[in-house]
């Protein structure tokens, strides 16, 4: 938690290295505007289609993992957007926060467990077969 404290900007560190590398490699990508916030972008000899507002690429990368990739970058730097906006929320500091932000209380020894009057579980039975094992065949 007090790592945490000390992370500035709005995403997690390790998110926003992705980030970083993903703009690298948007340097040769080249979009061009389609309207209605969905672009073209050309990769090399590869195009994909970007869409802005429905924040999804062709590439399937962004809808995967929710970090922007290369081609969704490089609309972004031709529209002037912040692509830290873009990133899924799950990757925010604050619910970094919301989901570890709690103290975990520490367990006694087995000693001081309560005794329970259950069923006692056994584990199954296993057999050891001699041989090989047998595999299904696919006619």
């Amino acid at each position: 938690r007090e790592a945490v404290e000390k992370w500035t900007g709005r995403i997690c560190p390790k998110i926003r290295k992705k980030l970083e590398k993903n703009a690298e490699l948007s340097g040769n990508c080249f979009p061009r505007d389609a309207g209605n916030g969905i672009y073209h972008v050309q990769s090399g000899p590869n195009s994909y289609i970007v869409d802005i507002i429905g924040r999804t690429c062709d590439c399937k990368s962004w809808g995967l993992s929710g970090i922007l990739c290369p081609h969704a970058i490089a609309v972004c730097r031709a529209e002037r957007i912040d692509p830290e906006e873009l990133v899924h929320k799950c990757y925010t500091i604050e619910t970094y926060l919301k989901a570890y932000g709690h103290n975990i209380m520490p367990l006694r020894d087995r000693t001081h467990w309560d005794k329970l009057n259950g069923m006692y579980i056994h584990p199954p039975l296993f057999t050891k077969v001699m041989g090989r094992p047998a595999t299904k065949r696919r006619k």
